[in-house]
């Protein structure tokens, strides 16, 4: 069980730390924590290297309760991936940064026509058959 030192209080991978009545939230890592994950020269596949980064990007995006938080979070999963894991700086900051600011859109969700446009399209059947 996990205890409290300096109003901190580590659950998961989350650092619960309470100042002044407010809690804040950041992740944490165990001190034993190696930042290894997958190398850039292994033979995966490039989306799942990418995949990585993405998935620990929106953890730190979901668990970081301050902007300030989310940044040394980004921060240090740059360092990790580019020092530790031979990615390059560019491919790590791009895909944080399409992460965080995604720019495809959603597919549209189909969408029923409304009762008035369903008549019209009957009006417009009959009409074309009885021609």
């Amino acid at each position: 069980m996990e205890t409290e030192t300096d109003n901190k209080l580590p659950f998961l991978d989350i650092l619960v730390q309470g100042e002044n009545n407010t809690l804040t939230s950041s992740v944490y890592r165990k001190p034993t924590h190696t930042d290894q994950y997958i190398h850039f020269s292994s033979c995966h596949p490039i989306q799942v290297k990418r995949g990585v980064i993405a998935t620990l990007t929106c953890r730190a995006q979901n668990i970081s309760s301050r902007p300030e938080l989310l940044e040394i979070e980004l921060d240090h999963l740059r360092h990790a991936f580019t020092t530790y894991n031979g990615y390059p700086p560019s491919f790590v900051n791009q895909t944080i940064r399409s992460t965080l600011h995604p720019t495809t859109k959603s597919p549209r969700q189909y969408q029923l026509p409304s009762p008035s446009a369903s008549r019209t399209l009957d009006q417009l059947a009959t009409t074309s058959a009885d021609s």
